[in-house]
């Protein structure tokens, strides 16, 4: 049992669905500002591509991203991608990151 006074916080700043068409869809981990968050994002369909330090990788239908911020790492649609549907979860929190 947690001991009483036992502070773990945790919010969501956002959540959704996004159906990305536009290769403007392009997100630099180290330029989301200055404040640590974490992202969930879940693909239904299409490809995106994620950068993860040195690595570079597709994220299809049934794979996730779990990603903190700022950090370097950097996905969006690549021009060969007709679209990429996904369902994401940003969440705030120190015990997070």
């Amino acid at each position: 049992m947690p001991r009483a006074g036992l502070s773990l916080h945790a919010f969501a700043i956002s959540a959704g669905w996004s159906r990305e068409t536009s290769t403007r869809n392009d997100w630099d981990g180290l330029r989301r500002g200055s404040r640590a968050f974490v992202l969930f994002q879940y693909t239904l369909a299409g490809e995106g591509r994620l950068r993860y330090e040195n690595r570079e990788v597709p994220v299809r239908p049934g794979q996730a991203m779990l990603l903190t911020f700022p950090h370097a790492n950097r996905y969006w649609l690549p021009p060969s991608s007709p679209g990429w549907d996904f369902v994401y979860l940003c969440l705030h929190g120190a015990e997070l990151v």
